[in-house]
């Protein structure tokens, strides 16, 4: 068994389609699927069901993809062993797409300028920050919770053996250039204004994890259909980007530490009227209860630096 070819079932799964996975991997879709369907022989079950349009992981499929990213990343330790000297720092962190988390990475690294490190930053959904702690792929994680979903992503949480810490509980906010038209007038921003531009956001669940879950949470205090223009984004970077020389805008959290002075995006916050409940969202951190994390002072300086940030 190649660990290439578990890389391939992994990049399947996280696409949810072969023939994506292979332009991906710049390989023809019947070299990608015929790959696959000799690793079920192997394993003599099937990883996916086939559907037409896409495959989902079997419930052995998802087990297997679980062990596989264990291999994998046991592969890369070994990998990296020559570079791991003792003064070597380290630490990864997983988390959902937002500038505060990133702002204080960006601090975290301020402070050891003078060290040297490993340091790791992915940004994902929900279920890719819960699998990379999972795996111990990540040190800590850092998820957006609905109201709708606590319940059952706090039993799945328990399932796997990991603990789940509030950081805080967000109330919705526009995200929008700082010379934006709405801002020039120095009156609050009303919800009916927006209608008139466009609208950024995350592709197929890439903020909550799911879909279905961004899909709730953009329609609880927008009417989406409303909305003339989209444009659809699949990193933090180019949503930045477009922000700051468009006039359109974007549905998100609290403004981010450097935000105003650096990225030039401000905030303002949902009140025509107040948002509902299900438009609230809960930020917190995933631990591993199979890992010494009170033992792990990065990790803990990181967590400081999310809470102190996000108190004020």
């Amino acid at each position: 068994m190649k660990t290439e070819h578990l890389e391939y079932m992994l990049l399947t799964a996280e696409l949810g389609s072969i023939s994506k996975a292979a332009r991906e991997l710049y390989m023809t879709q019947p070299q990608l699927s015929n790959i696959i369907r000799d690793m079920e022989g192997a394993l003599g079950f099937s990883v996916f069901v086939r559907k037409q349009n896409g495959v989902i992981p079997t419930p052995q499929g998802k087990r297997f993809l679980v062990y596989a990213r264990r291999i994998l990343n046991e592969a890369q330790n070994i990998k990296d062993l020559r570079f791991q000297e003792k003064d070597h720092l380290r630490f990864q962190v997983s988390s959902v797409k937002t500038s505060l988390v990133m702002d204080c990475f960006l601090q975290l690294m301020d402070r050891y300028q003078e060290s040297e490190y490993r340091f790791s930053y992915y940004e994902n959904g929900n279920p890719r920050a819960v699998e990379d702690v999972y795996t111990q792929s990540s040190d800590l994680g850092v998820v957006y919770l609905q109201p709708a979903q606590r319940k059952a992503f706090l039993s799945d949480l328990t399932a796997r053996e990991l603990t789940y810490h509030t950081i805080k509980v967000f109330r919705p906010h526009i995200i929008l250039s700082r010379d934006h038209p709405l801002l020039r007038t120095g009156e609050p921003v009303r919800r009916e204004q927006l209608y008139d531009y466009g609208m950024l956001r995350y592709a197929k669940g890439l903020l909550l994890g799911t879909e279905q879950m961004d899909n709730l949470w953009y329609d609880a205090f927008l009417d989406t259909s409303r909305i003339k223009r989209y444009i659809y984004v699949y990193d933090r970077a180019t949503l930045h980007n477009l922000l700051v020389n468009t006039n359109f805008f974007t549905v998100g959290t609290d403004s981010g530490i450097y935000q105003e002075d650096i990225h030039f995006m401000a905030s303002i916050p949902f009140t025509d009227p107040e948002p509902p409940q299900n438009a609230i969202l809960e930020m917190g951190y995933i631990t591993n209860n199979h890992v010494d994390f009170a033992s792990n002072v990065i990790a803990n300086e990181f967590v400081d630096l999310l809470m102190k940030a996000y108190a004020k």
